[in-house]
């Protein structure tokens, strides 16, 4: 056929000469289609908190499977057909890292095998806030942030000084002189300090530069 519409047109099988009765029976003829798959985005950066979602595009004339390599990220939908839009959602990230997971949306029709697409999801770390065993508004510290020195004002004479990294590894464990320590040996980053003295426990973050 050359045309949309050909009245003289055919349709043959043969086999071979063979002298044999063969029922035929849902022969349906399709055009030839040529496939696609696509998705909107090959990287996604999701929050920290719980049942925190994003949502992606998936373009196709075909059949797809949806899957997750990671346990923590869901899709609204694990299969599908044509055109599509995805909600992803995250359990909350119990960690201050940040961590990722790859979707995968493959798709295949009549043995024709579409080239899969991934899509990197990033989930950012826990937010770090500040917090207060006890608060005391007597103690002070400054600058923050910080290069070398810490000065710290309002403490007893027996406070004891500990600080630890994100990690939660102690970095520095002292006593208190002239109102101040030397933080000049840390490496940059984020530092939690805890203060323990007469009047209870207060805890605090500050930046090292």
């Amino acid at each position: 056929m050359t045309n949309e519409t050909d009245s003289v047109a055919r349709f043959i099988i043969e086999f071979g000469g063979q002298n044999v009765n063969v029922n035929m029976d849902n022969i349906i003829l399709r055009e030839h289609i040529e496939l696609y798959l696509a998705v909107s985005t090959n990287s996604l950066i999701i929050e920290a908190a719980a049942n925190s979602q994003k949502t992606f595009d998936i373009t196709s004339n075909t059949n797809w499977l949806l899957a997750s390599d990671q346990t923590w990220l869901t899709t609204s939908r694990d299969k599908g057909s044509n055109n599509a839009t995805i909600t992803l959602t995250a359990l909350a990230n119990p960690t201050n890292a940040t961590r990722t997971a790859t979707i995968e949306v493959s798709g295949a029709f009549s043995g024709t095998v579409l080239s899969p697409k991934t899509i990197t999801v990033t989930q950012d770390g826990k937010p770090i806030t500040e917090f207060s065993d006890i608060v005391n508004a007597d103690i002070k510290f400054y600058p923050n942030p910080a290069n070398n020195v810490l000065f710290i004002k309002g403490l007893t004479q027996h406070a004891v000084i500990t600080i630890t990294d994100l990690n939660g590894e102690m970095v520095i464990n002292t006593g208190i002189l002239n109102n101040q320590i030397n933080i000049s040996n840390l490496t940059k980053g984020i530092y939690f300090i805890k203060i323990v003295d007469k009047s209870g426990v207060i805890t605090k973050k500050f930046l090292k530069y």
